[in-house]
């Protein structure tokens, strides 16, 4: 310590030498000392210092804790005697450590070098910075204008998309109007068309009844026999056979003078072996086509419809064989069957259309056959059988009044047929083959000739308005009349039940061997 304490005394003299004071070194004659030197002895003498000082605090914290540990572990040692303690302080090296502690010198805290600052370079880092700043909030300034631009392009766009859905909307609804405005002209036209149509045939066939009264008829009429007397023809003025054998007597017609009413595009063909070919077409493009023999007995009919495909409804080419007389081939047709066994209410067998509701005449035309069949048979077997008939439910339309001698029915009871009607086309819509058949009857006033003509007229009357006025297809429809043969209420009076016309279907009975 006292070597440190010595270099620090030199250097404290070296440097105010260096400031022109010689100070005490120089007084007691030593040795000058340089300013590097005393610099140089100045730093070893720090790091000397440091090492010693710090050897010295080690030194220290080891004893203060030995002392503690001893203080706690032991009792304090007595102090020597004070002659001890000053001889102690009178050792030589204890002065030397007390002069070189006067001699030492103050320290000198250096001065801090004022720090030279260039302006220029100043001016420029605060330009570079401004610029900075500047390009700063220019760019900021460019995005917030930009992120503006593009809110304000969506925003226009969003526009652009909402008024043009807008738009589609209201054209779509436009649309919508016109096809519904469209669509309801287009429906009250084909209303006023089919009203037109409706006239129109009405009064065709108003036009078409050169005879409409039973007197009409009567003075044109011819007879015939055959089969030496015993068979006797009546060819009526239009175009009806009656055919008359014992007790028996039936009457023939031709039905395409019904569809020609029907339909305005008829076209018939005759063939080489005598029979013909009776072609009309509806107004859906569905060919209606009737075959008939050389004896016009009806071979087939059937539907062709645009696409090809060919629904059979009636096929009696099996059941026809070869040429014979007219009256031996119609009464050859004749069964002898019993008559069927009813096993179920009266009212149910025979509905009378009066008081029947729709389902029971629904359920009437649909029903199967109250009796077992052996075969099936042709439409004039069906015609001609009374006990083949009755195997099946009918309908009888009793409120439907004729006048007295005529078979027109007024355009006032129209609406009573409307029910049966729906009843048909809803058999229709499941089975498009079904035939049904319409029978007229008459009171038993009048001669039997007169009565079966009026009763065939009348069926035929309820079957066209069945056709023009509500829709059944005319080519399911066949028509029979069969005079006052078949008494609801046995009276030889005049008796409005028994001036009637009934419906029933025959499809079961009927023979379809396909196309």
């Amino acid at each position: 310590m006292s070597n440190i304490r010595a270099a620090l005394s030199a250097l404290a003299m070296s440097v105010a030498a260096g400031a022109g004071w010689q100070g005490p070194a120089s007084a007691a004659g030593l040795p000058a000392i340089s300013q590097p030197d005393s610099i140089w002895l100045l730093a070893q003498a720090q790091r000397r210092g440091e090492g010693n000082q710090g050897e010295e605090d080690e030194r220290k914290g080891r004893r203060d804790r030995h002392g503690g540990e001893r203080r706690d572990a032991q009792p304090r040692r007595a102090d020597p005697p004070k002659d001890v303690r000053r001889d102690a302080k009178s050792t030589p090296d204890r002065r030397e450590n007390d002069q070189s502690r006067r001699k030492e010198a103050p320290r000198i805290k250096a001065q801090p070098q004022p720090k030279i600052i260039n302006t220029e370079r100043r001016d420029a880092r605060d330009e570079r910075r401004e610029d900075r700043k500047d390009a700063r909030e220019d760019r900021r300034e460019q995005r917030r204008e930009v992120k503006e631009d593009r809110r304000e392009d969506r925003k226009e766009v969003r526009d652009e998309r909402r008024d043009a859905k807008e738009d589609r909307r209201e054209d779509r609804k436009d649309a919508r109007q016109e096809r519904r405005e469209d669509r309801r002209d287009a429906k009250q036209d084909r209303r006023d068309e089919r009203r037109d149509a409706k006239e129109d045939r009405r009064d065709d066939r108003k036009d078409a009844r050169i005879f409409r009264r039973l007197e009409d008829l009567k003075s044109q009429r011819r007879e015939r026999a055959e089969d030496g007397g015993r068979r006797k023809i009546i060819e009526e003025a239009d175009k009806r056979i009656i055919v008359r054998e014992g007790n028996r007597m039936i009457i023939r017609h031709d039905e395409t003078e019904r569809f020609r009413r029907r339909f305005r595009d008829a076209h018939i063909e005759r063939r080489r072996d005598g029979g013909r070919i009776a072609r009309f077409v509806r107004p859906d493009g569905v060919h209606i086509i009737s075959e008939y023999d050389e004896r016009d007995r009806l071979l087939k009919r059937y539907r062709r419809h645009p696409d090809g495909r060919i629904v059979v409804i009636i096929d009696n080419t099996r059941h026809y064989h070869g040429p014979g007389l007219l009256g031996g081939l119609i009464l050859g047709t004749f069964l002898d069957l019993a008559p069927p066994v009813i096993r179920i209410p009266r009212e149910k067998y025979i509905v009378d259309y009066e008081d029947a509701s729709y389902e029971d005449v629904y359920e009437a035309l649909s029903a199967p056959p109250v009796d077992d069949l052996d075969r099936d048979y042709s439409l004039d077997e069906i015609r001609y059988n009374y006990a083949l008939r009755d195997r099946m439910r009918r309908v009888d339309l009793d409120s439907i009044n004729f006048e007295f001698g005529s078979w027109e029915v007024s355009e006032d009871q129209y609406y009573k047929l409307e029910r049966i009607a729906d009843a048909m086309n809803r058999l229709l819509d499941r089975n498009s083959e079904e035939v049904f058949l319409i029978e007229g009857y008459t009171d038993a006033v009048g001669s039997e000739e007169d009565n079966i003509i009026l009763s065939d007229h009348r069926a035929e009357e309820v079957a066209s308005i069945l056709s023009e006025e509500f829709g059944v297809p005319a080519e399911n429809l066949v028509t029979q009349g069969y005079g006052e043969q078949f008494l609801k209420i046995d009276t030889q009076g005049p008796e409005r039940a028994n001036r009637r016309v009934s419906v029933r279907r025959i499809t079961p009975l009927l023979s379809r061997a396909g196309p």
